[in-house]
């Protein structure tokens, strides 16, 4: 895995994560809970500039509940985009990094969707209407690389949510099934509940 400091996606995912965290003040953070996106931006960063995150650094950067953040790391190990490791240097605490494979797709969504840099405002025309159209130009352009690389990012995603859910149907189905055992037992008197009624 590569640490590259002047490289062109690790400035758009630190501005994605600004951006991130600049919404979450004026709306809230569960109104746009995206916990496996930003565990995957904050590794990214990491990467990109020689730092290791713990699991805890991690699931404070997915601004959720660390049971939901744990969930999604162990997804996010299935789908091969992140691996855990002991800390060489302290074997309590255990890092995630990103895979290639995860850092060959975040750097191929990032080459797609924000061809060029960072926008600044050094870039912006001088007249009002020239800066106006170039905005104008600059968010159709940016339009349209979002939808290119949403392609391209597509099969991860769709993969990321059918293992979430099937997760889910797995643990739907286990509760259901204790609430029946539970309920057959007390009606008999023999299960858990019921045991003392006999």
């Amino acid at each position: 895995m590569t640490n590259t400091a002047d490289s062109p996606g690790l400035a758009w995912a630190e501005q994605m994560l600004r951006m991130r965290r600049e919404r979450e003040k004026i709306f809230g953070k569960h109104l746009f809970a995206d916990p496996c996106w930003d565990m995957l931006l904050d590794l990214y960063v990491a990467l990109r500039k020689g730092r290791v995150i713990s699991v805890s650094s991690l699931c404070v950067a997915a601004a959720v509940p660390a049971s939901t953040a744990l969930r999604w790391i162990d997804i996010l190990v299935k789908q091969d985009l992140v691996l855990r490791e002991p800390d060489p240097k302290d074997k309590r605490r255990i890092l995630v990094l990103l895979t290639r494979k995860a850092e060959t797709q975040l750097d191929h969504l990032f080459e797609k969707l924000f061809q060029g840099s960072p926008a600044s405002s050094e870039d912006a025309p001088s007249s009002e209407n020239g800066s106006r159209a170039g905005k104008h130009e600059a968010q159709l352009a940016l339009g349209a690389n979002a939808c290119a690389a949403l392609q391209a990012l597509a099969p991860t995603l769709c993969l990321l949510l059918d293992s979430a859910r099937a997760e889910l149907t797995e643990a739907l189905r286990l509760t259901a099934h204790s609430n029946v055992q539970d309920s057959l037992g007390t009606k008999s008197g023999t299960g858990r509940r019921g045991s003392f009624l006999a």
